[in-house]
């Protein structure tokens, strides 16, 4: 699956931080209690009963994940192509449905930032993979380019099944309607 956007501020607003594409993850006793978060560095282990701490012993519920792919239990495969980097926001708690839901973030950015009305204040792409190993995220992350046709930007990437998939960008340059 592709998910691409791209946000323009319609006034003049004041952003306090990103939290793009999210994907709700299930921890807790039913699922196994662990998901393991692979990454371009090695991997973290969120348990839902021992929360990820900070080096001072504070909880840390969000975890920036170093580089543009994760792979999590080796199952769901992510590829940031464009956005503000990859987070893992582990669950503090059972949400509205009952459920210890870890989230993912495709884009993440917890910078203050100010915008003009027209300005662009996020552009984000994420490929998702499904039933891939780490090593498969990672070369699929690495297999991505862009080309510049007359009609737009295209986006490849390598399939998991072999073969390539393509992907028309949407456009930088703000739209009218007529």
């Amino acid at each position: 699956m592709v998910y691409q956007d791209r946000v323009t501020a319609l006034s003049d607003v004041s952003v306090e931080r990103e939290l793009g594409v999210p994907v709700g993850i299930e921890n807790d006793r039913l699922t196994g209690g662990k998901r393991v978060v692979y990454h371009r560095g090695g991997k973290i282990v969120f348990d839902w009963q021992k929360p990820q701490q900070t080096p001072l012993g504070r909880e840390l519920t969000s975890r920036p994940i170093p580089g543009p792919w994760v792979n999590v239990d080796g199952r769901l495969g992510v590829v940031m192509v464009a956005g503000s980097g990859l987070t893992y926001s582990q669950a503090a708690e059972y949400n509205a449905q009952a459920v210890y839901a870890d989230v993912l973030y495709g884009s993440f950015s917890d910078r203050p930032r100010n915008f003009k009305d027209g300005d662009q204040v996020a552009r984000r792409i994420v490929l998702f993979f499904a039933e891939v190993s780490p090593e498969e995220t990672s070369a699929l992350s690495q297999s991505l380019r862009i080309e510049e046709k007359p009609d737009g930007r295209v986006l490849h990437f390598r399939l998991p099944e072999g073969g390539e998939g393509e992907v028309l960008l949407l456009s930088l340059k703000s739209e009218t309607n007529s």
